[in-house]
C-alpha cells in the first residue's frame, strides 16, 4: 500500500473511533482508576534529519493544544504535592537531552500557552556543547569520509559500511544498539575507537544543545532537572563510584550552576534497575523511566515506585493516535 495512503487511513480511523466516544470512555476509564499521562518530548524540530527524525513544530503544537483540551497541564511538582483528586485528569510535558531547539521552538509557545515544562539536562553535553553521544555518533557518521568503521568483538571483527548515506544510516542504527548492550567501560572504549576512525564530526547548529547561560535565562519558566553526566545505559554500569557519578554528580553540577534545588533525574534511554534505582533514592526525591505507561497516582507515595514513575515517549505525530495509544488502545491489540 502507497505510504501516503495507509497514513491517510490511519488517521481516518482513529479520528473516526474518536468522534464515536471511544478514546473519551478509555480516558474516563484511566481517571476513575487515577492514571494520568507524562509525555516525554526530545526534539522538535522542522530540520529534517534521515538519522533520527524530529517531531516537527506543527505536531508538537497540534499535540500540545489537542491534549490541554481534554487535560489540565500541570507542574511535575503537582504529582507529589498535590492532593490526588486534584491531579486525576492533569498532563505532565517533559523533555530530555536540551537541545537548543527546544528554546526556539518550545518555549515560547509553552510560554504563551502556560503550558509547564520541565527539562532533564545531561550536563556534560551542556559542559562541552557536543550533544549526547547518540547523537553525536550520527553526526559523525555521516559527516564521515570514511568508507567503514571496524570494530572488534571478542575474537569477531565488525565490519560497518559507510560507502553510501543509506549504509551510514544502517550503521548509525547497528552501532547505537551494539553499544547500548555494552558494559562502561566497554561502551567507551568502542566509542572512542569509532571516533578515532570516523572523526569527530561538525555540530550543526540545527543539532545543538543548550548552555548554562541559557538555562539560566529561562529558569523562571522552565524547571531543569538532572538527566545524568553523559547519559549512559545506567543499567550497565558495574563501577558503583562510576554510578554515583552518574546520578549524584549529575545534581551537584547542576545545583552549583543554577543555585537552585534539583529534586529529581530521569534516566537516560529509560535504562535503569534495582541497583541504580537505589542510588538514585540517596540523591534525588523521584526518578523518571521511559515505560509507555500512565502514571498510577495510588502508588506515588510508594517509595519503591517513587523512583520508577512510567513516562510515555512521544513518537506519534497525529494527536488523535497519540491520545488512543496513551489510554492503552494501542495494548488491547498487542501494539
Amino acid at each position: 500500500m502507497d505510504r501516503k495512503l495507509h497514513f491517510f487511513l490511519r488517521k481516518s480511523f482513529f479520528r473516526a473511533l474518536y468522534f464515536m466516544g471511544v478514546g473519551h470512555l478509555l480516558k474516563f476509564i484511566n481517571n476513575r482508576n487515577l492514571l494520568v499521562p507524562i509525555l516525554l518530548f526530545h526534539r522538535v524540530s522542522d530540520d529534517s534529519d534521515p538519522y533520527w527524525s524530529p517531531l516537527s513544530t506543527d505536531s508538537f503544537r497540534k499535540i500540545i493544544g489537542f491534549f490541554g483540551n481534554k487535560y489540565k497541564y500541570r507542574h511535575l511538582d503537582d504529582l507529589f504535592h498535590t492532593n490526588v483528586e486534584e491531579i486525576k485528569s492533569s498532563c505532565f510535558v517533559v523533555f530530555d537531552d536540551a537541545y537548543r531547539d527546544f528554546l526556539d521552538n518550545v518555549v515560547p509557545f509553552l510560554n504563551e500557552n502556560k503550558v509547564p515544562v520541565t527539562m532533564f539536562v545531561p550536563t556534560e553535553s551542556v559542559e562541552t556543547g557536543k550533544p549526547i553521544w547518540t547523537t553525536w555518533l550520527n553526526m559523525c557518521i555521516h559527516e564521515t569520509n570514511a568508507k567503514q568503521i571496524i570494530l572488534k568483538d571478542g575474537k569477531n571483527t565488525l565490519h560497518y559500511n559507510l560507502s553510501s548515506e543509506s549504509g551510514k544510516i544502517v550503521a548509525a542504527k547497528e552501532l547505537t544498539m551494539c553499544l547500548k548492550k555494552l558494559s562502561y567501560a566497554k561502551f567507551h572504549n568502542s566509542f572512542k575507537e569509532i571516533i578515532n576512525q570516523t572523526g569527530e564530526g561538525l555540530y550543526r547548529k540545527n543539532i545543538a544543545v543548550m548552555s548554562w547561560s541559557e538555562i539560566n535565562n529561562t529558569k523562571s519558566t522552565v524547571d531543569y532537572q538532572s538527566h545524568t553526566v553523559t547519559h549512559p545505559m545506567l543499567e550497565n554500569i558495574e563501577e558503583a563510584d562510576s554510578l554515583t557519578r552518574e546520578i549524584k554528580e549529575s545534581r551537584m553540577i547542576m545545583e552549583s550552576k543554577l543555585g537552585t534545588p534539583i529534586k529529581y533525574i530521569s534516566y537516560p534511554i529509560g535504562s535503569y534497575s534495582d541497583k541504580v534505582t537505589e542510588e538514585a533514592k540517596k540523591h534525588y526525591e523521584a526518578a523518571f523511566a521511559v515505560d509507555g505507561r500512565l502514571v498510577n497516582l495510588r502508588k506515588i507515595k510508594d517509595t519503591n515506585y517513587r523512583y520508577r514513575i512510567p513516562r510515555f515517549n512521544v513518537s506519534d505525530s497525529d494527536p488523535y493516535e497519540l491520545f488512543f495509544r496513551i489510554n492503552g488502545f494501542h495494548k488491547l491489540f498487542g501494539r
